[in-house]
């Protein structure tokens, strides 16, 4: 894991597009991920997620963030082996 976990938590969200979905796959209760997701906005600055009654959709500035972190994730994932083969 490169992301925060809070990072990690927002993606697994942002992909199951429900906190009750994203919260089994997470091993964490709804209440703590809604907080995590909440403590996340806040840090960043704006809303991610747009909240219904049944769920939850990425508002466009999530939909940015997501894939700008999507995208540090991959490149983080890539960086991995280089350096680990250099220290070998």
């Amino acid at each position: 894991m490169l992301l925060s976990p809070e990072i990690e938590s927002f993606l697994v969200v942002a992909r199951c597009q429900s906190l009750k979905d994203a919260s089994k796959q997470l091993f964490i209760s709804v209440p703590a991920l809604s907080h995590q997701m909440k403590k996340l906005e806040y840090k960043v600055g704006v809303p991610l997620f747009a909240r219904y009654n049944r769920g939850m959709t990425l508002t466009p500035s999530g939909k940015l963030f997501a894939e700008k972190m999507e995208q540090a994730k991959k490149l983080g994932e890539e960086a991995l082996l280089p350096a680990q083969c250099a220290k070998r």
